[in-house]
């Protein structure tokens, strides 16, 4: 008689996953093929690729920056700390 394996443990549910989420950025125009978060100050360009004829984003923020063709994410909306 064939007997089931041992049970896996359940997975549990993040309790509140709405509030571990990130704030979305409010853009705002900044010029040609540039936006600007007003809440964290990201800088976001669009680019032509230049060896494909598609377009590739990269965000700036400080001396930070990010962009699609490594393979980054939009970074989270951070609000700056105020410095107190």
């Amino acid at each position: 008689m064939d007997q089931p394996g041992p049970r896996l443990p359940r997975r549990r549910r993040r309790p509140d996953v709405g509030a571990l989420t990130a704030k979305r950025h409010t853009w705002q125009e900044a010029g040609s093929h540039r936006k600007r978060c007003d809440d964290c100050d990201l800088l976001a360009i669009r680019r032509p690729h230049p060896y494909a004829r598609r377009w590739f984003t990269e965000w700036t923020r400080g001396e930070q920056s990010w962009n699609t063709p490594q393979g980054d994410k939009t970074p989270p909306c951070t609000p700056p700390a105020d410095p107190a």
